[in-house]
């Protein structure tokens, strides 16, 4: 029953997402019983009938809202059928990736300029001199290149597909959400 409320709150959203501007819809039941939904007045056989104003920039939103929470749905009932290695491969997939946000911030912020600081084992921080902020730079780089080559291709590639799609005018695909940066540039 939650399903065919679900999927009939989506068809209704989707069918009249076109216009932003407020839209009249009629609820009607027909002689058998069955209920109907449509932009034109019901006819006179129908049995009740009810007028329903309507924004369609609302419907639109809230039809985005339902598909992603069933994509949420999906996305856990899928995870609940992965095996105990597969969470463990994503778990370490997911490490990798923000161990490679992290020397990638590192190094473009040490490429801009940015202030970064040294954290000694007593807690005190202390600037880099220009030479370690240039090895600095150089080692992470390196390191990102050995250990990320292949992330940042994929981001690449993303980047690529995105400027094409704003230059086409069409929506372009959502990126990875990136981990939080936990490198030490200053903010």
């Amino acid at each position: 029953m939650a399903f065919r409320t679900t999927f009939l709150a989506l068809a209704l959203a989707a069918a009249f997402a076109g216009s932003l501007d407020a839209q009249t819809l009629y609820r009607w039941t027909d002689a058998d019983g069955k209920v109907h939904y449509t932009d034109t007045p019901p006819p006179a056989s129908a049995k009740a009938s009810r007028t329903v104003n309507t924004d369609a920039a609302a419907d639109q939103k809230a039809a985005d809202a339902l598909k992603e929470q069933n994509e949420a749905i999906s996305k856990r009932a899928a995870d609940r059928n992965k095996t105990p290695a597969e969470r463990e491969k994503e778990k370490k997939d997911e490490e990798r990736r923000a161990r490679c946000a992290q020397l990638s911030g590192i190094v473009t912020a040490l490429e801009r300029g940015d202030p970064v600081f040294r954290t000694d084992e007593k807690g005190a921080k202390s600037d880099l001199s220009k030479q370690e902020r240039e090895f600095e730079k150089l080692r992470s780089g390196q390191q990102f290149q050995v250990e990320c080559g292949d992330i940042a291709k994929e981001a690449a590639s993303a980047a690529a597909k995105s400027r094409a799609a704003n230059a086409a005018g069409a929506p372009a695909e959502k990126p990875p959400a990136a981990p939080a940066n936990s490198a030490t540039p200053a903010k």
